[in-house]
């Protein structure tokens, strides 16, 4: 099930009270923290925590990937632990990969954890909902010494060495709305805990004011914290170059993903796009639907995410979907770094 956020004022208006409920929920369980009232789990390795204060599309699973390759290169055993986001699986936990191969379909696990599991064969990937639970199978059964929490950022309970937040350049922090009129988890106060902050998506062509007032926004409520700049790009893959396609995804702001395959430097020529819902599990009437539109356009190429493409091929068996499959390349996204990139040196 996904979350569809109010886009008209007057809806936001009407949400307004539910989320002054939800702020003072959110205040009183991280006063609690703070005072002591509730326990926070202290683990014997490294916890380093990507997360965010709004809902869904900064980055954080490439983030996630680019941190846990770069501790691998560094002889950490690293293990992703994940809540599982969409998962069909109701086991307290489930492991996606043991670092040598995957244990389970993508239904079990959910698409982001079984994508990971793919793009970095050597770490340990575990879901569940309980991170202190799925961090101590990490350690005592698979022996990592490196914890990497995807999508941590409100799981208080375990405590984090690195706490590492993400804004995404085209959200406007000081007019956003908490839950469920606007897209704000926490309010930006929030931002005291982090340790980094990665402002991720800037442009090439990024307003330089606009740059400024959001780092103003970062030093007020997190002065201490570290503030690195990024963009994602997509992958120049042989396999799309000089090709016709249609688009389609399930994520969150699919606009974007869209309007990045125009990249004059990938050379696809777009001719239809498809969007779904985010984490969306693709059925027979969607199948049909990527297909007419490919047959329709006569398009070389169908095109989607990494994560879309996960999802899709938990039904490769089916002729039908084999078919769309045989047609259909998934890109993935490289970070890029705007002047100094993020590199953790762990002991």
């Amino acid at each position: 099930m996904t979350l569809e956020l109010p886009k008209s004022k007057l809806a936001k208006a009407l949400l307004a009270p539910a989320a002054l409920v939800y702020k003072t929920l959110v205040s009183v369980r991280a006063k609690a923290y703070e005072a002591g009232l509730a326990s926070i789990n202290k683990v014997e390795v490294p916890v380093i925590s990507v997360g965010n204060i709004t809902v869904g599309g900064t980055g954080k699973t490439p983030v996630t990937m680019y941190l846990a390759k770069q501790l691998i290169a560094q002889g950490h055993k690293v293990a992703i632990l994940s809540r599982g986001y969409n998962r069909k699986s109701k086991s307290e936990h489930i492991v996606a990969s043991d670092g040598d191969k995957i244990l389970c379909p993508v239904e079990d696990c959910g698409d982001e954890p079984y994508m990971m599991a793919l793009e970095v064969p050597q770490a340990i990937v575990i879901c569940g909902r309980s991170r202190s639970s799925i961090a101590r199978l990490a350690i005592d059964e698979y022996g990592c010494n490196v914890l990497l929490l995807d999508d941590g950022f409100q799981h208080i309970l375990l405590h984090r060495d690195i706490n590492i937040a993400l804004l995404d350049y085209a959200d406007d922090l000081t007019n956003e709305q908490l839950l469920p009129a606007g897209r704000l988890r926490e309010p930006v106060s929030a931002l005291a805990r982090a340790t980094h902050v990665i402002i991720t998506k800037i442009p090439l062509n990024a307003d330089a004011i606009k740059l400024e007032r959001i780092k103003k926004v970062v030093r007020k409520n997190a002065p201490n914290c570290l503030i690195y700049e990024s963009r994602f790009k997509l992958e120049n893959s042989p396999l799309t170059r000089n090709k016709t396609a249609v688009a389609f995804a399930g994520i969150a702001r699919p606009d974007q993903f869209f309007q990045d395959l125009g990249d004059p430097a990938l050379q696809i020529t777009l001719r239809a796009t498809l969007s779904f819902a985010d984490h969306h599990w693709y059925d027979d009437f969607d199948i049909k639907k990527i297909q007419n539109s490919l047959e329709k356009s006569r398009t070389d190429i169908g095109l989607t995410t990494k994560k879309d493409l996960a999802r899709l091929t938990s039904r490769k068996l089916e002729p039908q979907v084999a078919r769309l499959l045989e047609k259909t390349v998934g890109i993935g996204l490289e970070m890029e770094w705007i002047g100094d990139s993020l590199v953790l040196s762990i002991k």
